[in-house]
């Protein structure tokens, strides 16, 4: 039982090391060419603010906040394997509800307060002729997925979705160069 315990312990470890401990700081640059690579377009890419880059890393990427219209945090029990297609996935649970209710998260972060999270010198304004804002917070080390799911859902709810590619890597702060 105790070699069990020491598998699962270790092989906690070394998941947990190959996906936040390990990563390194890397520049502004190396970054937008990364999200460039993976088809996120530019006007579309913004970085997590530096005190709240620990807390992002540590809750695993992608990570994902969705608000309707209202504004209102939706609570959306998909999994990374549903991207790219989770509003679909969303539509699916919505119709097995009774109470829509059961949809919103009571008393989590608005979505003012994930948007003072963002990094940015270009003001963020919301689009109110979309039905949904997605917070899609990523690091470079989900390439693979990355890059076979972001594109097909750009592309299939970009009608209806703005999007938010917030990336959360370390970024080593160069001193006298100024922010893009």
């Amino acid at each position: 039982m105790k070699g069990y315990l020491f598998i699962l312990l270790l092989s906690g470890t070394l998941l947990q090391h190959s996906c936040t401990n390990n990563m390194q700081n890397t520049t502004e640059e190396t970054i937008t060419g990364y999200a460039n690579d993976i088809g996120i377009p530019r006007d579309l890419q913004y970085f997590i603010k530096p005190e709240f880059q620990d807390s992002e890393i540590s809750k695993g990427q992608p990570n994902v906040t969705i608000y309707d219209k209202l504004h209102r945090k939706l609570y959306i029990g998909t999994c990374y394997e549903e991207y790219p297609y989770f509003i679909d996935k969303f539509y699916e649970y919505k119709k097995e509800l009774k109470d829509t209710n059961d949809l919103y998260f009571k008393s989590y972060e608005t979505i003012a307060e994930t948007m003072s999270k963002i990094d940015s010198d270009k003001d963020i304004i919301l689009d109110s002729n979309k039905n949904y804002y997605v917070f899609y917070h990523y690091a470079m080390y989900a390439e693979s997925m990355d890059r076979k799911k972001i594109p097909p859902m750009i592309k299939k709810y970009n009608d209806s979705v703005q999007f938010f590619f917030v990336n959360i890597d370390k970024v080593m702060k160069i001193e006298g160069v100024p922010k893009n």
